[in-house]
């Protein structure tokens, strides 16, 4: 566009208005293409040197980033800060609670936190996987956080008329319900969409990678419960937040403005829950099934 303010060509406008026009539909069948038929094979590509979670971390990452350009594209302006924000504040958050958490010797003597490796491992000693549980709790704490930030960060608010109803027509000139409302919600849920994509890769990062005298189910069942305590963990602190909102509009209910500030607050954090639970079931349920066919 500014090529064609320049040089004035008609030429360059009509090519300019056509990319803009294309551009998003190319985004958009692009990451569909990613996402639902290289993405899933991604893992099958990974040595088989490398461990099991690697493969878990391989297919979130590749989701994510199959996802992650539609969020970008549909923030607009502030797309590409938004999308810079959102993985920082990841990698930060995996990294601060990420541990050795091995115990060659058994010392914990069989606590429940620990795992003990496979007596039946050729040339493998005791040797314990496990991860913290402060750090379980504190990983889903932050990804609250992160997800709750993300959503303001974005520009939206607890109000209807906050939702950013012209992103739903990106790329699109005539209206479609089933379509404007998929890209609407995705918009409105992004953080939610990056924090339970992304939430396996975290996970494997408190879950270490034994060198040499490697217990696979003892990693694998290790994996499977931490991801499970953050899971509900995450879904703890997100219960509260709507058990709190609750309790604001019933305490309220005859407050002069309990249908313009606390009604859409509700009603945001109850569609919230139901959108995190929704992608949590599915994030923790592909990342276990993916787990299983190692």
């Amino acid at each position: 566009k500014a090529l064609a303010v320049v040089t004035g060509a008609r030429a360059v406008s009509t090519f300019a208005a056509d990319v803009h026009a294309y551009l998003p539909v190319g985004v958009y069948s692009a990451c569909f293409l990613a996402s639902f038929v290289f993405a899933p094979g991604v893992s099958h590509r990974v040595p088989a040197s490398k461990t099991e979670t690697s493969q878990i971390v391989a297919s979130a990452r590749a989701a994510a980033w199959s996802v992650l350009p539609v969020l970008v594209m549909l923030f607009g302006k502030r797309g590409a800060l938004w999308g810079t924000l959102a993985l920082a504040q990841a990698s930060c958050l995996a990294s601060a609670v990420s541990d050795d958490g091995i115990d060659e010797n058994n010392e914990n003597g069989g606590d429940d936190e620990t795992m003990e490796s496979d007596a039946n491992n050729c040339g493998a000693h005791d040797v314990t996987v496990y991860s913290n549980p402060v750090d379980d709790l504190t990983l889903a704490w932050g990804w609250y956080l992160m997800t709750s930030q993300l959503f303001f960060a974005g520009g939206h608010r607890c109000a209807f008329d906050g939702l950013h109803f012209a992103c739903a027509f990106t790329g699109f000139t005539e209206f479609n319900f089933f379509i404007m409302g998929a890209l609407l919600a995705m918009n409105t849920w992004s953080g939610n969409i990056v924090a339970c994509t992304l939430l396996p890769d975290a996970v494997s990062q408190m879950v270490p990678c034994l060198e040499g005298n490697q217990s696979p189910r003892s990693t694998r069942a290790a994996f499977q419960r931490a991801l499970a305590r953050v899971a509900l963990a995450y879904s703890l602190f997100t219960s509260i937040g709507v058990l709190v909102s609750t309790a604001f509009v019933a305490r309220e209910r005859r407050h002069l403005m309990v249908w313009a500030i606390f009604a859409p607050k509700f009603a945001f954090e109850a569609c919230g829950i139901v959108v995190s639970e929704a992608l949590m079931v599915a994030g923790v349920a592909g990342a276990c099934k993916r787990l299983g066919r190692c």
